[in-house]
């Protein structure tokens, strides 16, 4: 997994938004389902009504990378760290593959 933007504590103005963005590679002997999709999995709500995660159209075969993304996102009105995580879910709802995260850090205004 690597951090596309938003890198661990990045400072975010109050009720800021932003996209998160991963690279991702499956490692396991198995493609990755086609049509999966980032699910909240727990830690902080950074999602909105908007927030949409990117679904993965095309199976993901083993030892390919593909860039994902959840937005947008909302950096929180109280300052502090918040961070919040997702895993893979296929189209029956089984969730695969490691977890990934989102760690910001809201700033006073």
């Amino acid at each position: 997994v690597r951090h596309v933007n938003v890198g661990d504590g990045t400072n975010m103005a109050p009720g800021e938004k932003f996209t998160k963005k991963w690279i991702v590679r499956n490692d396991a002997e198995e493609a990755w389902p086609k049509d999966s999709k980032l699910v909240h999995i727990g830690g902080d709500q950074l999602e909105t009504a908007d927030t949409e995660a990117i679904v993965v159209k095309d199976a993901v075969k083993p030892g390919e990378s593909k860039e994902v993304s959840v937005g947008p996102l909302t950096a929180p009105q109280l300052p502090g760290l918040y961070k919040t995580y997702y895993r893979f879910q296929d189209p029956e709802g089984k969730r695969f593959g490691q977890r990934l995260w989102c760690e910001v850090m809201a700033t006073s205004s």
